[in-house]
């Protein structure tokens, strides 16, 4: 080293290895000497080369250390996850209604130890078989079981006995995106909308990666959590599906052509469906809503006719967008294309996203619902509390086994 000193050996490299790292971190040059042994074939990269191809050294440290911290994030809530799923049904005390639906109820409960809160699904099995909706429950079960992302509801734990099957899941506080909509005046703003819409394209991406279909997208299934963030909830309909299916189900005004008419389907109609989310939280309707009230019959005949019209000072980018989820051909729609969700993602109205930030929560959100305690259930609805249960008689089908 300097050659007016004894020279000091600094390391030995081998195959594959490199130097010069210090003059990239340091932008000044080294005053090592590299002496080679033998036949050496050396290839260089000059500082700007190397820039332009991965960018300067400190953001590649930097994008290290924010993998470092991300995996030790993983595996807190890994070990969050863990703890919930030990905790026993009798552990928990109920305390209001959240919501109702066709086979039971949604409680909040709390912990009696902790005094953690969380939501309770309640499905009563008399009604759940009088519907024949067994198999879509134990799908339910199965596919939130498997599903672990930002912006999907999480299953914590299952529980069943004689009469009711039970699911414990985490609870969001903000209400549904739905009633957002209508406080806003029934739209967003476009870059409001942009971020809600990245959150369901980023967990639609999630579930299509695996073969699940969600078949259920509207905003009343889009909770906001205490962060401004939504969760994508009610997993009755999905389904993993590899080629097609041919299951009728869904909102009428969110249904694809391909659904309506019964020609089956796959992950292409979640994509129909989140252009016509994009468009309604942007013009506070929906695209084929029947202008004269609610017919079904009528909405499924403007689905299927696919003319679609956009009001006076719609988002130009958000218009081409949506036209090109709107496309009638589900080979032809944004999604199902060969770059999948990523022409979706490049699209110029999501130029406002950073992507890999948004699934780390290191964005804004427009909104952050107001949120007193871990009890505050100002942001849902009232309802009569109710804790009748239809008695079940077993006729030994063991259709509930798994649960």
């Amino acid at each position: 080293v300097d050659g007016t000193t004894e020279s000091v050996s600094i390391a030995h490299l081998g195959n594959g290895d490199y130097f010069g790292e210090g003059a990239l971190l340091e932008d000044e040059p080294r005053s090592a000497n590299i002496i080679a042994r033998g036949q050496v074939q050396c290839f260089s990269l000059d500082r700007s080369d190397f820039v332009k191809l991965l960018g300067p050294l400190q953001d590649i440290m930097k994008r290290k250390a924010d993998e470092r911290r991300d995996t030790a994030e993983d595996k807190v809530r890994q070990t969050k996850r863990q703890l919930d799923a030990s905790i026993k049904f009798s552990d928990l005390r109920h305390v209001r209604t959240l919501g109702t639906g066709t086979f039971g109820r949604v409680k909040l409960v709390q912990h009696k130890a902790t005094n953690d809160t969380f939501a309770l699904k309640i499905l009563q099995k008399a009604q759940v078989v009088s519907y024949r909706q067994q198999k879509n429950v134990i799908n339910e079960k199965e596919i939130m079981t498997e599903a672990d992302h930002p912006f999907i509801l999480r299953l914590l734990a299952t529980y069943k006995d004689l009469h009711c099957l039970y699911m414990l899941l985490e609870l969001v506080q903000g209400g549904e995106l739905f009633s957002l909509l209508h406080c806003k005046g029934g739209k967003l703003a476009s870059n409001d909308a942009m971020f809600y819409g990245a959150c369901v394209l980023s967990a639609l991406e999630y579930l299509h990666k695996r073969s699940i279909v969600y078949r259920d997208l509207k905003p009343e299934n889009l909770l906001v959590d205490h962060e401004g963030y939504i969760k994508v909830v009610d997993f009755g309909f999905a389904k993993k599906v590899t080629e097609k299916t041919f299951t009728l189900c869904g909102t009428p005004e969110y249904l694809a052509p391909e659904l309506v008419l019964g020609k089956g389907h796959n992950k292409g109609v979640d994509y129909w469906a989140f252009g016509v989310l994009i468009y309604e939280m942007l013009a506070g309707v929906s695209p084929f809503a029947d202008s004269e009230g609610c017919d079904h019959m009528i909405i499924c005949k403007n689905i299927v006719r696919g003319r679609l019209e956009f009001p006076k000072k719609f988002p130009d980018k958000a218009k081409d967008m949506i036209s090109k989820l709107l496309v009638r051909d589900s080979h032809q729609r944004f999604g199902c294309l060969k770059r999948g969700a990523m022409d979706i993602k490049d699209h110029p109205w999501f130029s406002g996203i950073n992507w890999r930030h948004l699934d780390y929560k290191k964005i804004d959100a427009p909104w952050i619902p107001e949120i007193s305690d871990p009890l505050d259930t100002s942001n849902f609805d009232d309802y009569e509390e109710d804790d009748s249960i239809e008695p079940y008689l077993d006729t030994g089908s063991l259709w509930d086994a798994t649960f």
